[in-house]
């Protein structure tokens, strides 16, 4: 009977001994490492692991699971693989580090916790045996499940992911290529006027973004604004991308409902009310950090929907099957999408997010801001991390009370919660007091650009 493998990543070597020792008179065979890289490699010569355990206090970057679960989540997507489960069999609390990060990775179903101190492995083994057999009925489960949906859902998932590695810069709207190539017959223009053109289209704005992340410029999933993607990447390359983006060419193929420049000016509004919302949020004390955290939300209001871009810019054709079900009312956008494609357009958002390596914040921000507060906001470990779910949804149920909003393509627009006011140190009322000037300040700058 051929035994299951399971990857595991050590750096106690009296723990990973233990381990060696708990495994041979059981159905695993497990390759065991203290270093990611090493296990990586092994991972890369033709061991297919079904199962990932991980235990670390997170001290050496060689030892740190965090990094090992995001570099095998990459590698498993470039090669259009399942991500094997993932066990955190912890020692101490500050596993649960590594747990809350690997759900970033994998649906919940697919990352189990044992918290097992050393004695326990050898008095208690049992529970990490339990839990391991859980982890691989799970897979079954949802193994299963995939076929039941059939193969058109798994044809255009896979479409997506080719799509997403083949992008190097995503198309803009003709109104914006048109307003930067007429600033670029400038050889002088400020990088501040580029600047104020980018901010205002989510796919110019998503081409900095992503070009500053990637590993050519070292700062990969650092980078959360446009000021700082400026910085990284300089005046010259700011232009070269201006130059090598290519206008939508899918246009005249859309439904004429599922308008693209409602779009661009529904993220341009969320990304204005988000901004001001975050620089007025005093749970934030420091008013640097506010101001940090107020550039990084209006980065993460003009991306938020980027995968609306995606589904247009490569199914088209197929956006005809979304839009009868959204007419009803029976099924917002994000309902449609899932029933034609078996995806919708905030997991196109994420798995771009994750190929393009932006930083995780905005990850979670493009990839859950349709999740329900109550399923997202534990996963994530910091302040910045929950007020951005909180602020997201406010800027976009405010966008559609303000006009910008794709109303018949939505058919079921976002509706305002006094939940997404708690924590942020900003009451409903209060907001209600600026949404007016705010939209003065949309509508003037979309009139003027």
């Amino acid at each position: 009977m051929a035994k299951t493998k399971i990857a595991i990543l050590e750096g106690s070597k009296k723990r990973a001994a233990l381990l060696k020792a708990l495994f041979r008179a059981t159905q695993y065979e497990a390759l065991i490492s203290g270093s990611a890289r090493q296990l990586m490699d092994s991972i890369g010569a033709g061991t297919e692991p079904q199962l990932i355990l991980t235990n670390t206090t997170i001290r050496r970057d060689d030892q740190d699971g965090v990094r090992f679960i995001k570099a095998l989540y990459l590698k498993q997507q470039r090669a259009e693989r399942p991500m094997p489960s993932i066990i955190v069999c912890s020692a101490e609390d500050r596993g649960s580090i590594v747990r809350q990060y690997a759900y970033r990775f994998s649906e919940l179903a697919q990352v189990y916790y044992v918290f097992m101190r050393d004695s326990d492995i050898e008095h208690e083994s049992q529970r990490l045996l339990y839990t391991l057999q859980k982890a691989l009925e799970g897979q079954d489960t949802s193994s299963a499940a995939g076929e039941a949906k059939g193969d058109k859902h798994t044809v255009h998932k896979n479409r997506l992911k080719d799509f997403i590695k083949q992008t190097t810069h995503l198309p803009t709207m003709p109104t914006s290529a048109a307003q930067a190539q007429k600033a670029l017959d400038d050889p002088q223009v400020p990088l501040e006027e580029l600047g104020k053109i980018i901010q205002q289209d989510m796919t110019l704005a998503a081409n900095a973004i992503k070009l500053a992340n990637s590993p050519d410029y070292g700062a990969s999933g650092r980078v959360t604004s446009l000021e700082e993607a400026y910085q990284q990447i300089g005046r010259k390359t700011v232009i070269d991308t201006l130059l090598a983006t290519q206008v939508f060419d899918a246009l005249e193929i859309l439904p004429s409902d599922f308008n693209m420049e409602s779009l661009r000016k529904h993220s341009y509004a969320v990304a204005i009310i988000a901004r001001v919302m975050a620089r007025r949020c005093h749970t934030i004390e420091n008013m640097q950090d506010r101001i940090n955290f107020s550039s990084t939300m209006f980065t993460a209001g003009l991306l938020h929907d980027i995968g609306k871009v995606l589904i247009a810019q490569h199914f088209p054709k197929e956006i005809d099957d979304i839009m009868p079900r959204t007419y009803s009312g029976e099924y917002s956008m994000v309902e449609a999408e899932a029933e034609v494609f078996g995806f919708d357009h905030a997991d196109a958002g994420l798995q771009a997010s994750m190929e393009w390596q932006l930083p995780i914040l905005l990850i979670n921000v493009i990839g859950r801001h349709h999740w329900p507060l109550e399923k997202i906001l534990p996963r994530l470990k910091t302040k910045q991390g929950h007020l951005s779910q909180r602020i997201i949804r406010v800027a976009d149920a405010t966008s559609y009370q303000l006009g910008y909003g794709m109303i018949r393509s939505d058919g079921k627009p976002p509706e305002m919660q006094d939940t997404y006011f708690e924590g942020t140190g900003i009451t409903r009322s209060e907001f209600e007091k600026w949404v007016p000037e705010i939209h003065n300040d949309i509508a003037y700058m979309l009139e003027t650009a």
